[in-house]
């Protein structure tokens, strides 16, 4: 997802968010109030703005500032899931929530156990397509199931269990990650 589609989709979602605050359902103790979730959604926002001027100044992200937005991301998913409205807008809601949440993933991904540890370990992917070979028809730049379990093993062993529970759990997105740098 592009930097102007998540921008796109969250103010759309800032917006069916400010629609459902003037459309209160009363319920007893609601968990999360639109006002709430808004004021984490303004938070997210500015949070995002600093990204976006990161990247326009130095060409790159703070690892910290991706924490930071991954976690009001997850935040932000959260406290909509639980908002009280009307079933028309809760579809609405949810069509958005939805992209949000794989927009979160996404980053949660670049953050995560994973990437810490190749960011860590220095390992080169590209290492693996030299040392391993694959009948299956896929795209280059992929990586097949051996290459997969090559990486496996390596993981298990240099960085633990719960980072190969990590790399299972985005297998496709490790697969395809030289993918993204062509």
């Amino acid at each position: 997802m592009s930097f102007k589609q998540f921008w796109l989709l969250f103010l759309i979602t800032t917006s069916i968010i400010s629609i459902v605050q003037c459309f209160p359902i009363p319920s007893q103790n609601p968990p999360n109030s639109p006002e709430q979730c808004l004021t984490k959604v303004n938070k997210m926002k500015n949070i995002l703005h600093e990204i976006k001027l990161e990247q326009k100044r130095f060409r790159n992200v703070t690892i910290a500032n991706m924490e930071l937005f991954y976690e009001m991301c997850i935040d932000v998913t959260n406290c909509i899931d639980t908002i009280v409205m009307p079933d028309f807008l809760r579809g609405l809601l949810g069509i958005g929530t939805m992209f949000l949440k794989s927009a979160c993933d996404e980053y949660g991904f670049n953050v995560g156990p994973f990437s810490k540890c190749m960011e860590k370990t220095k390992f080169d992917l590209t290492t693996l397509k030299n040392t391993t070979t694959d009948q299956q028809p896929r795209p280059k730049c992929e990586l097949s199931d051996d290459e997969f379990s090559e990486l496996q093993k390596f993981v298990q062993k240099e960085c633990g269990d719960e980072v190969l529970k990590d790399m299972m759990r985005n297998e496709e997105r490790v697969k395809s990650m030289l993918c993204l740098d062509k």
